[in-house]
C-alpha cells in the first residue's frame, strides 16, 4: 500500500446503508451540496487505520451511523489515479 501523507492512508472507503423492508432493500444515498450529484457514505482512510475502521468512522460522521451496525465488506477494489480527482498528485513520492 502506498505510503501515509499527513495522517491519511492511501484509500478511500464507500458504503452503501441499506435496509430490508417488506418492499426489498431500502439503500440511502446523500446529495452533495458541493456538487449537487448524489453517493453513498465516502471519505479518506487516516494512517493506521483499516478500511473497515476508516467505514465504520466515516458512516458516524457523515451519516451519525455510529453504533454496532454489521458492516459486509464486498471483495470489490476499484483504482482511479488521485490527479483525476484532485487534478494533483497528492499521496507522496513518486515512484515513477
Amino acid at each position: 500500500m502506498a505510503e501515509a501523507v499527513q495522517g491519511r492512508a492511501a484509500f478511500q472507503v464507500l458504503v452503501l446503508p441499506y435496509r430490508q423492508t417488506e418492499g426489498g432493500l431500502l439503500y440511502a444515498l446523500f446529495r452533495r451540496l458541493d456538487g449537487a450529484y448524489w453517493q453513498g457514505v465516502a471519505g479518506g482512510g487516516k494512517a493506521g487505520e483499516t478500511p473497515l475502521q476508516a467505514a465504520r468512522r466515516e458512516a458516524a460522521e457523515e451519516a451519525s451511523l455510529g453504533g454496532d451496525f454489521e458492516f459486509i465488506e464486498l471483495d470489490v477494489q476499484a483504482t482511479i489515479p488521485v490527479v483525476s480527482v484532485t487534478g494533483e498528485f497528492t499521496w507522496g513520492r513518486r515512484f515513477w
